[in-house]
């Protein structure tokens, strides 16, 4: 009798725990994402539902293909089918764009731009690179640099002014993101050594003086990485789960993650000053052109 009492007991406690996950999926599925997160003194932006709410009323019906914010962290972009929208915490701008993805320097050139990777990707000096299906494609926040990658080839990288330079190889890694963090380029990948391997989460922290790339640093951490602190020692990561997907703040420096919230569509570091103003909601067209340093 009491070892039925017991299974009933399990079985309740079990439903009750199904509930709760189901419930927090529910939540984090159907409640308000703010755009603003705070965490730890950190402020982050992930939504794109918001930031469509960013766009003035005169751009309300253009699709949000993509947005990021600058290496400096306090610009935000916004591509659209037409436009590079560019906002800081004084007023947005917005600039005729190439193409549907664009990106540009800080006195607002246009160094890499394309509207699908198999059609093409279009450089600064007007090189265009058709790239292969099995071949993935990133560009750092500042626009000056890209990767291309491939299982077979492993991750060779370039300079947007110079797109036909390898200046750095690194065998048996697959990237995903590449960051400016202070003077380095911070390039996140997964560790290959085959098709059916996949192994750990990994930041290259590369150093690039003159014509000269190295890496100076690896550091594994936890989980896929989706952004970093400006000074390198916060990580934004993804716990890889995809029952309750949740991000955490990790802190390389003691070892320790802290919960950051529910998955999100993209997540970016921000100064403050950007943080207030983008809390404020739609945003004014101001004056339309090319430099925005």
């Amino acid at each position: 009798m009491r070892g039925l009492l017991n299974v009933t007991i399990a079985k309740r406690m079990g439903c009750l725990a199904l509930l709760c996950v189901l419930g927090g999926i529910f939540l984090s599925c159907h409640m308000p994402t703010p755009l603003v997160h705070s965490t730890d003194g950190w402020v982050f932006l992930s939504s794109y539902k918001e930031v469509e709410r960013l766009l003035p009323s005169s751009l309300t019906n253009q699709f949000v293909y993509d947005f990021r914010v600058s290496a400096s962290r306090d610009y935000l972009f916004v591509n659209t089918e037409s436009n590079l929208i560019v906002i800081d915490s004084r007023e947005c701008k917005v600039l005729s764009s190439p193409a549907i993805l664009s990106f540009t320097s800080t006195n607002g050139e246009y160094l890499i731009w394309y509207n699908d990777l198999k059609e093409g990707v279009t450089f600064y000096d007007g090189t265009t690179i058709a790239l292969p299906a099995d071949e993935r494609f990133g560009v750092s926040l500042d626009g000056e640099y890209f990767y291309i990658s491939s299982l077979q080839k492993g991750m060779r990288l370039y300079r947007s002014r110079n797109p036909k330079v390898v200046i750095l190889s690194i065998e048996n890694v697959m990237p995903y993101r590449m960051i400016n963090v202070a003077s380095n380029l911070c390039i996140c990948v997964r560790g290959t050594s085959s098709p059916l391997h996949k192994g750990p989460w990994m930041c290259y922290f590369v150093n690039i003086e003159g014509s000269d790339a190295r890496s100076c640093r690896v550091l594994t951490l936890p989980e896929a990485v989706i952004d970093v602190s400006p000074n390198g020692r916060y990580f934004l990561i993804d716990d890889g789960s995809d029952l309750l997907p949740c991000w955490y703040v990790y802190d390389s420096q003691k070892d320790v993650k802290k919960f950051a919230g529910f998955r999100q569509d993209r997540g970016f570091w921000i100064t403050e000053k950007l943080a207030e103003s983008l809390r404020g909601g739609r945003r004014g067209e101001g004056a339309k052109g090319s430099d925005f340093k």
